[in-house]
């Protein structure tokens, strides 16, 4: 139950794929940290997280083909649930399975990839009376790999090339633009910008087209430009090359960038020192806690609770199981660092729950 970081060495970027840049330059160090600890998971993502890769892995199944009728899709989709409910189990994350439980609108989502199938089905009879060629997961790099991605599908016909990436999730933002329309978030329109720069690069050829494709099978387009696209690239390049050059300089404190936006999320905050400082201004404003465990309480429904010294607060935590009371017990009068709680609204006061995890 109790977790220590494992302490690595910070390593320089090698490479930066286009859908990290967007993230990586809120905060560079996030980057960092996950490049060092080899992408693994310090903290677990939210379930509906799992389910979209899931949702990803099926929609590329079925445009590759695999896919073509229901029956394959119910055992496609069981494989891939399946093994997703074993990665969680074998990570101690059991609590959030079986994801049809745990992952919002699973039933929804379910239907509305099972109904891709004849939109894909349809398009795979059309393949054959044309000369369009319909590419799945091409990956795109520059000449030194410095920027690599994967693109989930190029339809190439003649000298029209158009670009498709696949969202399960929400692809615009809240905010309007000056016309009353929804923008997509940067994130995804950057990604599809250095798609596109990076297949320029390599074919000597602008796409023609840009598309997001929603569950809903709705096409999305993003308009752009190569000037447009080129400055994306050449403003990523800098990025690797200034956080190298902090890396080497180990200005690890310049590239750590601690907000709540930035942090709330972010699956390397055990291991990031800059936010459990912050995190003592902080505490308030996040679902996290950084205190020194003073007390370990038994309570008669087989729950547990404990007292930690939060900066100069006393702060009560519930609903642990008491078979963790002799790990408990053993950290007295140590700091601990407890995530993904559940907060009182008027108190500093938490609740453990299925997201819980604590590191020492």
């Amino acid at each position: 139950m109790i977790r220590k970081v494992e302490e690595v060495q910070l390593k320089k970027l090698e490479r930066i794929s286009p859908s990290q840049y967007c993230t990586a330059k809120k905060c560079p160090y996030k980057l960092v940290l996950a490049n060092s600890y080899g992408f693994k998971q310090l903290m677990p993502f939210s379930p509906n997280a799992y389910l979209g890769s899931v949702l990803h892995k099926i929609i590329e199944l079925i445009s590759k083909g695999t896919i073509i009728n229901e029956e394959l899709f119910d055992y496609h989709w069981k494989k891939e649930i399946d093994k997703t409910e074993a990665m969680l189990k074998d990570s101690g994350l059991s609590t959030i399975t079986p994801l049809k439980y745990f992952a919002e609108g699973f039933a929804l989502k379910k239907i509305k990839v099972r109904n891709l199938i004849k939109n894909r089905v349809n398009a795979h009879v059309n393949r054959t009376v044309s000369n369009r060629k319909y590419l799945t997961e091409v990956i795109l790099s520059n000449t030194g790999k410095t920027i690599s991605g994967v693109v989930d599908l190029i339809i190439e016909e003649s000298r029209m090339v158009t670009i498709i990436d696949f969202k399960t999730g929400v692809v615009f933002d809240k905010c309007l633009n000056e016309d009353g329309v929804y923008i997509v978030k940067e994130d995804y329109q950057y990604q599809l910008k250095l798609y596109c720069y990076l297949y320029y690069l390599k074919y000597n050829l602008l796409p023609s087209n840009l598309y997001i494709v929603t569950l809903e099978n709705s096409y999305v387009n993003i308009p752009f430009s190569l000037i447009e696209c080129k400055a994306i690239y050449d403003e990523v390049i800098c990025f690797l090359d200034t956080t190298n050059v902090s890396i080497d300089i180990q200005d690890y404190a310049g590239l750590a960038h601690c907000s709540i936006d930035n942090c709330k999320y972010c699956p390397y905050r055990p291991a990031c020192q800059y936010y459990t400082v912050w995190l003592d201004y902080h505490f308030e404003e996040m679902k996290d806690l950084k205190g020194k465990l003073l007390k370990v309480n038994i309570f008669g429904n087989n729950s547990m609770g404990i007292e930690l010294k939060v900066a100069d607060k006393i702060v009560l935590v519930n609903g642990f199981n008491q078979e963790f009371y002799r790990q408990m017990e053993d950290k007295k009068g140590q700091m601990l660092y407890l995530f993904n709680l559940k907060k009182n609204k008027h108190s500093c006061n938490a609740t453990a729950n299925n997201y819980t995890i604590i590191y020492a």
